[in-house]
């Protein structure tokens, strides 16, 4: 019969400690090593930040063990994955249902095997996971200017303007697209998403060359998808040089040769733009997947044309196919908002903030919320916090730029 073994903290505890990537939470150290054995790969680099140490010394009462160790394992430059590790792990009486001797040794097999990759896929695949999987692209990009460092291919310039292109960055995307292009000039993705750079950056001179340029290497397939993806970016140089009847052509042309449901939102858009709302409405109805992406374009339109009731019926229904979604209940305030509903407003913006309480967007609706209902030093309150939000997001990436940590702090996730 094993022997029982008592917790570090014998005090009842109700605040947890939430992994960032696994968003799991624990309530004791034990738990956080019962974690970080399962999840290594996700778990690296953060039990001996300041936030987990905190929660130890504050919330655990463990002010000296194991606070004190992590500040060591985070300051032993010279320790690799597996020491910082297996440090962690052997803090306290406790380990996972494996005896300890076996336990740590398949854990030293996995990490030493996950060191023998290369450096840049690491980075690669560490980006990935905070850019493609979590929609965090400013993260993801630090992560691909490290990989670069160590070698410069085309999935990480690929990957990085992708990043950029995300953020509105559309020149700094050109750059790393046009990087990529001196790797593999006939390359026809890489073309199609400079084109795109180049568009949003508006150097609609150099995207029509382009798009000309990559049209004679493709002219044996016209009808592709790729020529496809060109006339809509034709339609979009229309678009920008407010040829709304122009672009209108075009896309329509490109839905004769592929179907893409971007197309016909942007032909949605080339309607609104002339006020022919009736048009975009029955423009939309050709998507044929209607799905919550569908329903908020609809609401859109319906909000842009003033029917702010039936723009709001629209994301109701959206709702039902993602009822976490934080821009759907934004909008759901939004409107309510916009059609004088405010006590509907009002707890719309509560379930936003419910699920994420620091994001932007929904903390500036909810802030104009409070001023329709007269609140206006709840309202001023409410911009600080946006403010204060902002500053902290750009210090952690300034700070996870200037880090010196291995790769082996920043391990990827993806198998």
């Amino acid at each position: 019969m094993s022997n029982l073994v008592l917790c570090a903290n014998q005090e009842k505890n109700n605040k947890p400690y939430e992994f960032k990537m696994t968003k799991i939470k624990v309530y004791s150290l034990e738990e956080a090593q019962y974690h970080c054995f399962h999840y290594w790969k996700q778990s690296l680099g953060e039990f001996h930040e300041e936030e987990f140490i905190a929660w130890i010394q504050s919330t655990l009462g463990l002010p000296k063990l194991p606070a004190a160790e992590l500040k060591k394992i985070e300051q032993d430059n010279d320790a690799g994955t597996y020491q910082k590790l297996s440090a962690f792990l052997s803090m306290a009486d406790y380990f996972p249902y494996l005896p300890r001797n076996e336990g740590l040794s398949k854990l030293k097999t996995e990490i030493d095997l996950w060191e023998s990759r290369q450096k840049w896929e690491m980075f690669k695949e560490r980006g990935d996971y905070w850019a493609m999987n979590n929609g965090d692209f400013e993260r993801g990009l630090v992560f691909y200017n490290q990989g670069l460092a160590f070698e410069e291919n085309i999935p990480l310039l690929n990957n990085a303007g992708v990043a950029q292109l995300k953020l509105g960055r559309f020149a700094e995307a050109a750059e790393f697209f046009k990087r990529a292009r001196h790797l593999e000039p006939q390359n026809i993705n890489l073309r199609l998403n400079m084109i795109e750079a180049l568009i949003f950056d508006e150097n609609h001179d150099q995207a029509l060359a382009l798009i000309q340029e990559t049209s004679a290497l493709i002219s044996d397939v016209p009808d592709s998808p790729e020529n496809a993806e060109l006339m809509y970016f034709l339609a979009e140089l229309d678009f920008g040089a407010k040829n709304y009847s122009g672009a209108i052509k075009r896309l329509n042309r490109a839905l004769e040769m592929h179907y893409e449901s971007a197309y016909i939102y942007r032909l949605c858009d080339c309607y609104v733009k002339t006020r022919l709302y009736d048009k975009a409405l029955s423009a939309l109805e050709s998507v044929r997947l209607k799905d919550a992406e569908f329903l908020q374009k609809q609401a859109d339109i319906l909000a842009t044309a003033k029917n702010f009731p039936q723009a709001v019926k629209c994301i109701e229904r959206a709702l039902v196919y993602d009822s976490e979604n934080i821009r759907l209940w934004t909008l759901l305030a939004q409107y309510s908002r916009q059609d004088y509903n405010i006590e509907k407003a009002s707890g719309a913006i509560l379930k936003a903030i419910s699920i994420d309480p620091d994001n932007p967007k929904a903390l500036l609706e909810q802030a104009r919320i409070r001023k329709a209902q007269g609140r206006t030093r709840n309202y001023q309150s409410i911009l600080g916090k946006v403010l204060l939000g902002f500053k902290r997001s750009y210090r952690d990436i300034a700070n996870l730029k200037n880090s010196d940590s291995s790769v082996s702090d920043y391990p990827s996730v993806i198998q």
